[in-house]
């Protein structure tokens, strides 16, 4: 009988092994199809679904989420973190590479270099000298002359990605400066983002208003449990939430780490005059009855 028809085979990839599928042979109009002794589509499909299934039972780890990528975590050191974000840039790079045509690549080996380069050349070091952070609102995360520094980057989101290092814990602190608008995921206003965290970790969040006494500079709003702590920051003013993850652990223990103390900053005449109560009235002489 002759062959009519043709051949095709298509490699799926990403199950067990690698299944190869053989459309069918024309024969006669009658069709044959045939296929390796690997698992079928169907048959890997349902051993996924089991796989699924056992996945389900798995105990699901309690507590609140840490910021993503995959991997990252307290206690990298400044180069050690790079190094992280060098690897996941790779990843987000290939992508964009294959996608490319080779006259453009060489353009994108000096973007992905220079965004390598970024969290070193974006450190600080919080020593003797004051730095510019000194007139943001990340004033009073850190403290001079204890071993402390920082680094960021903006992500593709458009958020500012703020890491906190203590020389001898490393990372400790990660502040995300989120932009709030109407519609977005945290909503446009700091009550819109605190019910949506709420309602993502599933319970209430211990409101603070701002205490300058305190280190406190803005009304936040606190989550935490046994090893970190999650806190949305309040600057509306800004259009802007501060979502901070803190180290348990090393917050506990900055009285000690942070033994050299700053003097006080002295206040500003007029600031001082407005906010300072003014003495009581001493008591006039006695005025005499309407009588006498």
């Amino acid at each position: 009988m002759k062959l009519r028809g043709w051949l095709r085979a298509a490699s799926v990839s990403g199950l067990t092994g690698s299944v190869l599928i053989t459309s069918a042979f024309l024969t006669g109009g009658a069709v044959v199809a045939t296929a390796s002794a690997a698992p079928t589509v169907h048959q890997a499909a349902a051993q996924a679904k089991e796989g699924d299934k056992e996945k389900a039972k798995e105990p699901k780890k309690e507590g609140l989420p840490f910021p993503a990528p995959k991997g990252l975590r307290f206690g990298l050191t400044p180069d050690q973190l790079s190094d992280f974000y060098g690897k996941v840039w790779d990843q987000e790079f290939l992508a964009l590479f294959k996608k490319a045509d080779p006259s453009q690549h060489q353009a994108l080996e000096y973007e992905l270099q220079d965004k390598k380069a970024l969290l070193k050349r974006n450190l600080i070091g919080f020593g003797k000298l004051p730095t510019g952070i000194d007139q943001s609102p990340l004033k009073g995360e850190y403290s001079y002359l204890n071993g402390e520094s920082m680094t960021r980057f903006t992500q593709k989101s458009g958020t500012r990605r703020n890491f906190f290092f203590f020389k001898s814990v490393g990372l400790w602190k990660i502040y995300d400066e989120y932009k709030l608008r109407a519609g977005g995921p945290l909503g446009g206003t700091f009550d819109e983002a605190v019910a949506a965290l709420e309602k993502k970790f599933g319970k209430k969040p211990k409101l603070q208003k701002a205490d300058f006494e305190k280190g406190r500079s803005f009304d936040t709003a606190e989550w935490s449990d046994n090893r970190i702590i999650i806190r949305a920051v309040n600057r509306d003013y800004q259009k802007i939430v501060g979502l901070v993850y803190v180290n348990k652990e090393t917050e506990a223990d900055l009285d000690k780490l942070r033994s050299h103390k700053a003097a006080a900053e002295p206040i500003d005449a007029a600031v001082k005059a407005a906010t300072t109560k003014p003495p009581p009235e001493k008591p006039g002489p006695k005025k005499p009855a309407a009588d006498e």
